[in-house]
């Protein structure tokens, strides 16, 4: 390792805010028994990925797995790479379309839970004294709602996903329907 600063030509740093640091690689001849510090852990790393036929046992942190990852797909052929990168896209599209549907069918079912659990609330409210039946009506009528509009939600999102051309199996992962269910779709 090098390091390197401007300085004058009597020899004083002139400017201490830029500092060059320059690495051998060549020169670096640690081996990985005798890797102290992080610094050492990625050099080794970088000198020594091309050789690598498994991660090291040294390197089972998540920022060396992910550096892994990584060198990968940098490995990739074209056509590989086209094929990871269209998956992930199919797999984030999918998930996106679910958690907007769960969102969606969350709110529909909370305002319908609400509206009826009033109506029922009101209803039951009158006969059996407002106070038992507002609370009772409400309480019943919003967890009906959630579980109804829940489950109106994720049917929508499987005919959907269906009508799309989504494989019934990637269908019954995403939303928790049995392949049955989505084949009566």
């Amino acid at each position: 390792v090098h390091t390197i600063k401007l300085k004058n030509q009597h020899g004083k740093v002139f400017y201490d805010k830029l500092t060059y640091i320059y690495l051998e690689m060549p020169n670096f001849g640690k081996l990985e028994y005798g890797l102290a510090t992080r610094l050492d852990q990625w050099l080794y790393f970088i000198k020594n990925l091309e050789d690598f036929q498994q991660i090291p046992a040294i390197f089972k942190d998540e920022v060396f797995t992910q550096a892994f990852e990584k060198a990968e797909l940098a490995n990739f052929k074209q056509d590989d790479l086209d094929r990871y990168e269209y998956s992930l896209k199919v797999f984030r599209d999918n998930k996106a379309t679910y958690d907007y549907a769960i969102e969606t069918a969350r709110e529909e079912g909370t305002s319908k839970g609400i509206a009826e659990g009033m109506a029922q609330g009101l209803s039951q409210g009158l006969t059996q004294g407002i106070s038992q039946g507002l609370t009772q009506g409400l309480t019943q009528g919003i967890s009906q709602g959630l579980t109804q509009g829940i489950t109106e939600g994720i049917l929508k999102v499987a005919k959907a996903l269906k009508a799309s051309g989504i494989a019934t199996d990637i269908i019954a992962a995403t939303t928790g329907l049995s392949i049955a269910e989505i084949e009566k779709l």
